[in-house]
Order: C-alpha cells, then sequence, then structure tokens
C-alpha cells in the first residue's frame, strides 16, 4: 500500500464531521452510508469499496488514526508514527526468548543477552532502518511480531498436562494476536495461517486427537475471522470494476510470472538472494542457523516454520516477491534467528571461561 495514498486515508478520515451517516431521505442504511460522504464510516468503506483487500489495514488505521488525532495529519507525524512502530516490531520480536528459560541459551543473564542481541541486530539492520519510514507495512510488522511470540507461547502452554487444549485461555490470546494481525496488514494473511496449522502438526509432544481438535478449532476461528472480506464480495455491486477488487488483486498477485520450472528456481534464488542482500550473507547464515537452534535444541518451531512459509509463498505465488515490502516479515525473524545464535556463542564462550578457571 502506498503511504501517501494511506495517510491521505488517514486525514480523510479525521477531518470528516461524524462517525456515522445521517439518514435524511436515505431510506436505507446503504443508501444513507453512500449520500453521506462527510460521515466517517463512508471515508472507510469507500476505499474497501475500491480496494478490497484494504479491509485488512483496519486496525492500522485505527493505530495511525489515533496517532494523528495526538499528533497532527500531516506526512512527518505519519513518518514518525511509521518509525516508532518499525521500533515496536522490534521490541516485541525481541522478548521472543522471555517465552520460558531455554537450556540452548542458558538462564538468567543469557536470557537478557539474548533479547538485547535480537534487538540491536534488528536495530543495526540497514534494510530495517530504511523501511522503518515507509508507512502501514511497520505496523502489520508490529502485529506479526506480537502473533508470532503470542502464538509460540499458546504452543509451549499446551505441552502442559493440565492443559486443555486448544481451547483454553493462551489459545484465545494467541488468536486474538492472530486476527489482530490480519487485519493490520493482508501480507501476513499469506503467513500466519499456514506456518500455525504446519507447527501445531509439529507437537508431537501433545496427543495425537488434542492436535487435531486444535486443527479444527483454529480453522474454523480463521475461518470465521475472514467472513467480513467474503460478505464485502457478496455485497459488492457487480457492475463496478475498479480492478481493485478481490478477485482482480489475487489474478494479479498470481499471474505475475510463469509457472515453469525455471521461474520456479528463480523465485526461490531471489529469496536467498534478497534475504543476503538485506542482512549480509553472514547475516542469513546466522539467522537461519538461529532459528535452527531454537526449532532443534528449544522445540520452538514457529519461527523457523514462519521462514519456510515465507520462501515457499514467495516461490509459489509471484506477486508476493515485492520483497522491498514483503521482505521485512522474513528480514524480522531472521534477526530473532541471528541474535539467539549470537546469545548461544556468548553462552558457549562464558562456559568456556567457567571450565579453565575450574
Amino acid at each position: 500500500m502506498d503511504q501517501a495514498a494511506f495517510t491521505v486515508w488517514v486525514q480523510d478520515l479525521l477531518e470528516s464531521s461524524r462517525l456515522f451517516p445521517l439518514f435524511g431521505d436515505a431510506g436505507t442504511v446503504r443508501e444513507a452510508l453512500v449520500a453521506d460522504e462527510d460521515s466517517g464510516l463512508n471515508v472507510i468503506v469507500r476505499r474497501i469499496f475500491v480496494v478490497n483487500d484494504h479491509i485488512f489495514v483496519l486496525v492500522s488505521l485505527a493505530w495511525f488514526s489515533v496517532w494523528a488525532a495526538v499528533f497532527g495529519t500531516s506526512m512527518s507525524a505519519s513518518v514518525l508514527a511509521s518509525i516508532f512502530s518499525g521500533g515496536l516490531a522490534l521490541a516485541v520480536i525481541a522478548s521472543f526468548p522471555l517465552i520460558r528459560r531455554n537450556e540452548s541459551i542458558g538462564s538468567g543473564p543469557s536470557v537478557a543477552v539474548a533479547v538485547v542481541a535480537v534487538f540491536m541486530v534488528g536495530a543495526l539492520n540497514g534494510y530495517l532502518h530504511l523501511f522503518s519510514a515507509l508507512g502501514v507495512h511497520n505496523f502489520g510488522m508490529a502485529a506479526f511480531a506480537l502473533a508470532i511470540v503470542l502464538t509460540q507461547w499458546w504452543l509451549v502452554q499446551s505441552e502442559s498436562e493440565e492443559s486443555q487444549w486448544p481451547a483454553n485461555r493462551a489459545f484465545v490470546v494467541a488468536m486474538a494476536a492472530q486476527i489482530a494481525a490480519f487485519y493490520s496488514h493482508y501480507t501476513t494473511i499469506f503467513l500466519l495461517p499456514a506456518a500455525t496449522l504446519v507447527s501445531i502438526c509439529l507437537a508431537f509432544q501433545v496427543p495425537r486427537p488434542k492436535r487435531l481438535k486444535s486443527l479444527l478449532l483454529y480453522s474454523l476461528t480463521g475461518a470465521i475471522a475472514s467472513l467480513p472480506l467474503f460478505v464485502l464480495v457478496a455485497v459488492q455491486d457487480s457492475s463496478f470494476h475498479s480492478g481493485q477488487d478481490a478477485l482482480s488483486r489475487l489474478f494479479w498477485i498470481f499471474s505475475r510470472e510463469g509457472f515453469g520450472v525455471a521461474d520456479v528456481w528463480q523465485r526461490g534464488l531471489r529469496w536467498w538472494l534478497t534475504m543476503a542482500d538485506y542482512l549480509s550473507p553472514v547475516g542469513l547464515a546466522f539467522g537461519v542457523a538461529g532459528a535452527l537452534m531454537i526449532a532443534l535444541r528449544s522445540r520452538f518451531h514457529f519461527p523457523l516454520v514462519i521462514l519456510a512459509t515465507h520462501f515457499l509463498v514467495g516461490v509459489a505465488i509471484p506477486g508476493f516477491n515485492q520483497y522491498n515490502r514483503t521482505g521485512a516479515y522474513a528480514v524480522i525473524v531472521l534477526c530473532l534467528g541471528a541474535g539467539w545464535c549470537f546469545a548461544v556463542l556468548v553462552a558457549a564462550a562464558n562456559g568456556r571461561q567457567r571450565a579453565r578457571r575450574r
């Protein structure tokens, strides 16, 4: 989504005379909503009516609108909100090591080292530094990071024998975070559902009947969360063609490139080259190694599965290859892996020093 267009949307919303439309001579709610262009709901629905997938940025719209109400509706205020959102995303993903103390990074101070390392790796990343000024994606990335942390926390909580998995408080919290992420930016829809389903299947320590139940419950919750889009498509006037409706956008993201072996290979290679460009080859290696360590030594599979999903979606869906935007959702997870890897190295070095002193 273009930042300037999104900022104008926020400005129009804050400049509206009222939230709800006046009925006047309108006979129905829809007629009143269409006729009253000074109402906030008209401003919101009008944009979504033209570009259907903008329904999935409503949480971001609310966030930036609150920010603009406090700091003003200028572009500089919007950029400031974007930078703050990017920093918030780093702080949230850096909290991942706090889910529980883990053998791979030790306890106490080593957890603190991991938290600081993850945040610093992200803060020092040049790509995220430039990306932080680019608008709505940054809040989408913050909501995405929160969904990663809380979904992994739910999966950890499910290991407890006392847990009534999946219908427990942790599941409710994780699903609330995921739905907030879905409606913060539509990029998350391509990543979180598939990664969550795979991670549930990988929870081998949980009895199979509970895993099957959780798969069904998660799928049902996700389907209910997506109902607003289906309702929008159903009620939209079929005579109106903006070229930005849901079906047109879906066709566009699948038709940008071919699906021959060479095309698929090129998209797969593009992912690795782009991530290496954003993090450096060494940073990419540390990020992937860290995600593998988190999965293998800690049984926290979700970050690694998110990375795999990002790669596979990029290979399968040509339109997802806009890595100058969608790449941030992988970079932030790679920063988690790189920071975790650094914490492991620090813990190993400290262990060697203690052994020598003895």
